[in-house]
């Protein structure tokens, strides 16, 4: 790695694979038609900002008109400070960090966002963590004293134009908590760098659906991950993968093997073909002995008032019509009518639930038996040395003083007591608190303001991001004791937009892989 952006970093952070596939093994894919108008927009607004060019009379001229009223002047800003281009020196990160600024004005940084839906918009938590956002203030911090001001300027490209921003202000504190993080994961990220094979990397199944779907879903579902469903066995190329015993499509297409079926090898003996059986056949003719039962099918992320899952038998057409379009489900209409009614798309859903999630298994009768137990073998584990621990204690120290000088904030000297340590899908030994319990309060009183029955109901995912909101605000308001342990389980729907704010804090860091 020569060198590392604030984009890298954010591909890293959600999966290291795609990261991988992207910077290391050169998979990078070409622009979509919404990335270039993006950039067309770009260049109006620089045009318009350096040289006094009026916006065009053209579709991108017209989205971005609305902004005009957030921004200086027509012809008031020098070109160094538009689309200005920075490299933070590696003393900073380990190595280079590069960047380019939007929008480069006394009190502000200015980063132009273009979006199909509001909806996406960063709120001011979730922009304070992001790392372009604490990247270009570490950067500005470099030269220029008191606080930082870093805004995202949004651009409407679908229906009527409009435009909306999120400004936060980085204190210097701030930074070195952020510069802590970001060189931890610049850190990691020149580690993975050196890992010769991609599936030696990490992967995140969640990421697989983002922006429309990852591009290197089949590359991964090669190495034998389930990126692509249940059929991603299809695509596996590796011999030494076994077979998934639990999928059926796995087993069908094991049994027909092409190669065999049509064309067998020089000299293979035909099989005969035994004479009929009778009694086997008349056993054949008995019901087959049932072994799974049927289940409730619920759709995915579609809930009733109460916060439940909506059935799919209970599902009200325009509910089946919405996730039978999100998921891009084929419904075809009836022999004689020109659309689907409810019970095709009913049918259509409830077979695309039933293909995506297996049934549920009937548990076999308990077997009770009567043992003794033999005691397990005691393991002594070797307790840490004094010399371990404040080595280990040292080294974060150093870390934090370092970022703090950089950004020109006042170290704080903590004690042993006072450290922070966030495990991530795993737990120590001694008193924890657990993320959850930090969080549950706070659920409460987000469902309680948006009037939804829970969180997870608040249209368009924000619930969790409202309740990282809050826990923010109280961390920084010191409702929330930053020290000791705790345990984040990242299953939790409300976890991973959490500990996104909680890092910013953490003395040290422990990952179950």
């Amino acid at each position: 790695m020569k060198h590392v952006s604030a984009s890298q970093v954010k591909a890293f952070r959600r999966c290291r694979s795609r990261w991988y596939h992207e910077k290391i093994d050169g998979h990078v894919e070409p622009p979509s038609e919404a990335m270039k108008r993006g950039t067309r927009i770009h260049a109006a607004l620089e045009a318009y900002l350096v040289d006094g060019t009026p916006l065009p009379d053209d579709a991108e001229g017209r989205i971005a008109r609305p902004a005009l009223t957030r921004l200086p002047p027509a012809g008031s800003v020098p070109r160094d400070q538009v689309e200005s281009r920075f490299e933070t020196p590696a003393e900073v990160y380990g190595i280079p960090f590069v960047g380019v600024i939007d929008l480069l004005e006394p009190d502000t940084i200015t980063d132009h966002k273009t979006t199909s839906d509001f909806k996406y918009t960063k709120t001011d938590e979730e922009l304070r963590a992001d790392p372009q956002a604490q990247a270009y203030a570490i950067e500005r911090a470099r030269t220029v004293a008191g606080p930082i001001r870093f805004r995202h300027l949004y651009i409407r490209t679908t229906g009527a134009p409009q435009s909306r921003e999120t400004v936060v202000d980085f204190s210097r504190d701030d930074l070195a908590h952020a510069l802590t993080r970001l060189r931890a994961t610049v850190a990691s990220m020149v580690e993975t760098a050196q890992v010769d094979d991609v599936a030696d990397v990490g992967h995140n199944l969640e990421a697989c659906g983002d922006y429309g779907g990852c591009p290197h879903r089949a590359r991964c579902a090669s190495l034998g991950r389930h990126t692509l469903g249940v059929i991603s066995t299809l695509f596996s190329n590796r011999k030494d993968q076994p077979m998934d015993t639990n999928d059926p499509l796995a087993a069908m297409l094991a049994a027909r093997n092409p190669a065999e079926a049509i064309n067998p090898p020089d000299g293979t003996p035909e099989m005969q073909t035994p004479e009929p059986d009778p009694q086997q056949e008349l056993d054949d003719l008995e019901p087959e002995k049932v072994t799974r039962k049927r289940r409730a099918m619920r759709l995915p992320d579609v809930y009733d008032e109460d916060g439940v899952a909506v059935l799919v038998s209970r599902a009200s057409k325009p509910q089946l019509i919405e996730f039978a379009t999100v998921n891009k489900i084929l419904v075809e209409a009836p022999e004689g009518r020109s659309k689907p009614g409810i019970r095709e798309y009913r049918s259509a859903v409830e077979s695309f639930v039933a293909f995506v999630e297996p049934e549920e298994a009937i548990e076999p009768e308990p077997v009770v038996e009567t043992w003794t137990e033999t005691p397990a073998p005691v393991v002594a584990t070797p307790s840490p040395t004094a010399a371990d621990v404040m080595a280990k204690l040292e080294a974060v120290d150093e870390f934090t003083r370092e970022a703090a000088r950089i950004v020109g904030a006042t170290p704080k000297t903590k004690t042993n007591g006072d450290l922070l340590t966030v495990y991530l899908n795993c737990c120590p030994r001694g008193p924890v608190t657990y993320l959850e319990e930090l969080l549950a309060p706070i659920a409460r009183e987000v469902e309680k303001e948006s009037g939804a029955p829970h969180y997870l109901a608040i249209p368009y995912s924000q619930g969790p991001k409202r309740v990282a909101g809050v826990f923010a605000h109280q961390i920084r308001s010191g409702l929330v004791e930053m020290s000791g342990a705790i345990v984040a389980d990242l299953r939790l729907p409300a976890s991973e937009a959490a500990v996104e704010v909680l890092l910013q804090y953490a003395d040290d860091v422990v990952r179950r892989f």
